[in-house]
């Protein structure tokens, strides 16, 4: 089904929607928070964010849309339209409209690493972006199948209670370390 025009079509529709910014009021995200986060964060962490201004956030449930694992202070890894990418953490959090920080409940540093390993695998193997949102389909992620498959990978298992995984399952199983405070 990947292969077809119609979800090529599809794949390319929502690849267009995600980039719709609808502004009503500049983010809320300052430098201030940034520096807070960047100071929190550690290997393995997972970030949430939300924003108020891209159309999609309309249609994806939950406080935040979007997550991503924290692989330094510096980069994070994530899921996104073009694929599984590396990027800065303050690109990632600059002109959002906030974000929570997670803490996974680890058993060991190896943990960590192997969940690390995991998704810098899926980034190397030029993984696609599963715009059926289907978590049994393990040839394409979207951002919060990565981080359920990462955990899967060394045998956790994120709680999932519908079909798509959302932010909220990731919060429901860490602990929150810091989340801004709007």
């Amino acid at each position: 089904m990947r292969d077809t025009i119609l979800y090529k079509a599809w794949a390319g529709f929502l690849k267009i929607f995600d980039d719709i910014m609808v502004l009503f009021r500049p983010p809320k995200v300052k430098a201030e928070h940034i520096r807070k986060a960047i100071a929190a964060v550690k290997p393995g962490y997972i970030i949430c964010r939300r924003f108020a201004y891209y159309l999609d956030a309309y249609f994806i449930r939950g406080k935040y849309t979007h997550s991503c694992i924290v692989l330094s202070e510096k980069d994070v890894i994530h899921a996104v339209a073009e694929g599984v990418i590396i990027t800065d953490i303050i690109d990632y959090l600059k002109d959002t409209d906030g974000f929570i920080i997670l803490e996974p409940p680890y058993k060991n540093e190896t943990e960590i690493k192997r969940v690390i390993d995991f998704c810098k695998k899926a980034q190397e193997s030029k993984f696609q972006y599963d715009f059926l949102f289907d978590r049994h389909y393990d040839g394409a992620y979207y951002c919060n199948e990565l981080i359920w498959r990462a955990f899967k990978s060394v045998g956790t298992d994120i709680p999932v209670k519908r079909k798509i995984i959302y932010s909220e399952d990731m919060i429901r199983f860490c602990k929150i370390i810091y989340e801004t405070p709007f």
